[in-house]
């Protein structure tokens, strides 16, 4: 089974510190973490809230664990080069956002899966996932899906989405360090 402390590696060396970068709709952001997420984690938590510049890394390793690694239910996956790919664009894009993006990817790799797309990482998405013995082929399509992905965001209709443009170098790095994860496994 997959373990949250190489994925947390991965992410870390991914995420810097503290941004508030001028067009990040996200706003302000520390280890990755939004202060909107931030905020949300603390209330659920019984927390009172403050700024997201203060977060610290065990905190986001907390905030990470339970409202990405959890609601994706890697631990259940076998795959940990996939479960860190995974748990990367759950951080970057939102959970929701990268389960579909694997199910796809596994409705077009693998023959008869017939996935639901939608957006929840359930009992058949993870057993499909573990009945492979090579997840080479999975993976090569969540890094293709990913690419485009990113590709949209920064052009939507056609026309540039100058607001993001200034992200597309970042997150095209991103993307190829997941390359690094197609090798193993």
């Amino acid at each position: 089974m997959a373990k949250i402390e190489p994925a947390l590696v991965h992410v870390f060396n991914m995420e810097g510190g503290f941004v508030n970068h001028s067009d990040d709709p996200g706003g302000a952001t520390n280890y990755g973490v939004t202060q909107k997420t931030f905020d949300q984690y603390n209330r659920v938590e019984g927390r009172d809230t403050y700024k997201v510049s203060r977060l610290t890394k065990f905190e986001a390793r907390e905030i990470y664990k339970k409202m990405y690694w959890d609601q994706c239910n890697l631990d259940h996956v076998d795959a940990q080069n996939l479960a860190t790919m995974v748990f990367d664009q759950a951080v970057n894009c939102g959970p929701q956002v990268s389960a579909l993006r694997l199910q796809w990817s596994l409705n077009n790799t693998v023959r008869g899966a017939q996935l639901a797309t939608d957006g929840v990482l359930g009992k058949k998405t993870i057993a499909i996932i573990n009945q492979q013995n090579n997840t080479y082929n999975i993976k090569k399509e969540f890094l293709k899906q990913t690419y485009l992905y990113y590709a949209k965001i920064v052009k939507r209709g056609g026309k540039w989405n100058n607001g993001f443009v200034s992200f597309i170098h970042g997150w095209t790095k991103r993307a190829n360090h997941l390359m690094d994860l197609l090798r193993a496994e």
